[in-house]
């Protein structure tokens, strides 16, 4: 099969269930959702909205290689995986591919950090008995870089400003809260980008005052369940709908400014000492007081 060719879809009628647990919940609600703008519950209906993502994916990658993108860019092997990564977690894979591993862009990929995340946390909160005790605390806010003002230059420049500011948030909040996740992402848009920072946090339940002054435009979910942790971590690590659906020139610069850089973390109860690449992010810090 040539690599340019539309590989053959699963089709809705050959699925005869889903995986209805909070981790593939967490996934829906992070990135199908969002890319098919509904929240189907009925089987033929999810699996629809996952393989309308595939296809977006798979029209994508073939833009981008089109583009130049260097990752994709003459490397044939790299784009016939990235055109048939599967989506698990969330129906049952027909069969078994490799994963391209481009979790900035492919939902499918981005799909499985999000459960990835998830799952960590879960393991947190039974180790630490969080759960009906503690409250989430979410913090989302974006900042606009508009294009006609924008080089691909002074997008990575915005990308960086933001890196730092939130680094320092989440240090001025490490002694308030129990745990934190925090995350960093491009979402490109008609006339720019996005750039959205966010941040989840655990406090105990009733101390919501040790935050105020802390934060801006926060939310919080009480009594924590693994329902609404889903949500939480849903909402906090929403799939940017814009690296699919904007046009290509505007995806590439963001895909760019984010190269090479980590843009998500853990502080507190969140980290675990057995991982290996997810320890707290140090984000660069030095010299910078």
């Amino acid at each position: 099969m040539s690599v340019r060719q539309k590989p053959t879809q699963t089709q809705p009628d050959t699925i005869t269930h889903i995986y209805r647990d909070y981790t593939s919940l967490a996934q829906r609600l992070a990135v199908i959702s969002p890319i098919s703008d509904r929240f189907a519950t009925k089987t033929n209906d999810v699996v629809i909205d996952v393989i309308k993502a595939q296809d977006l994916w798979h029209s994508r990658a073939l833009q981008l290689a089109d583009e130049g993108w260097s990752a994709l860019a003459e490397n044939d092997t790299r784009l016939y995986y990235a055109s048939r990564c599967p989506v698990t977690g969330i129906v049952p894979a027909t069969d078994v591919r490799r994963f391209c591993n481009f979790r900035a862009i492919c939902p499918c990929c981005y799909g499985r950090l999000v459960a990835e995340t998830y799952d960590r946390i879960v393991r947190s909160f039974e180790a630490n008995n969080l759960f009906g005790r503690t409250t989430a605390v979410e913090c989302r806010n974006s900042r606009f870089v508009a294009s006609e003002n924008a080089s691909a230059l002074s997008l990575k420049d915005a990308f960086e400003h933001g890196r730092v500011w939130l680094a320092r948030k989440v240090r001025s909040l490490r002694a308030r809260m129990l745990g934190c996740l925090y995350h960093l992402c491009i979402n490109p848009a008609e006339k720019g980008w996005y750039i959205r920072y966010r941040i989840l946090g655990i406090i105990p339940d009733g101390s919501e005052e040790s935050i105020r002054g802390h934060l801006n435009r926060y939310s919080l979910v009480g009594s924590v369940t693994k329902r609404k942790l889903a949500g939480s971590v849903a909402r906090v690590l929403r799939y940017p709908t814009g690296l699919l659906k904007a046009g290509i020139t505007a995806v590439r610069a963001a895909l760019d400014a984010q190269a090479g850089v980590q843009t998500r973390g853990y502080t507190g109860r969140f980290r675990s000492k057995h991982a290996k690449e997810q320890k707290e992010i140090e984000w660069s810090l030095a010299g910078q007081s």
